[in-house]
C-alpha cells in the first residue's frame, strides 16, 4: 500500500465532491440575482471544470464589474 490510505482518499474526494456541488448552486444564485445569462453561467461551469479557463471569466467579470460600477456612480 502507498503512503496515502484509501480512507484519507475517499475523504479527500468527498470533501471536494461537495464543494464542487456547492460551487455550481452558489454560481446558480448568483447568476440569477445579477441577471447574467445562461452563457455567463454555462461560462462559469466551464471554468470550474477546465484548468486555468478560470482567468478569461475574471477578466470577463471585472469588466463586468467595472462597467455595472461606472453606469451606477453619479455623474
Amino acid at each position: 500500500m502507498g503512503v496515502i490510505s484509501r480512507d484519507f482518499v475517499f475523504m479527500l474526494g468527498m470533501t471536494h465532491g461537495v464543494l464542487f456541488i456547492a460551487y455550481l448552486m452558489l454560481s446558480l444564485l448568483v447568476s440569477n440575482k445579477q441577471g447574467w445569462s445562461l452563457f455567463v453561467w454555462l461560462g462559469l461551469f466551464l471554468a470550474s471544470i477546465v484548468p486555468l479557463a478560470f482567468l478569461p471569466v475574471e477578466w470577463f467579470l471585472r469588466k463586468e464589474a467595472e462597467n455595472t460600477a461606472a453606469v451606477a456612480a453619479p455623474a
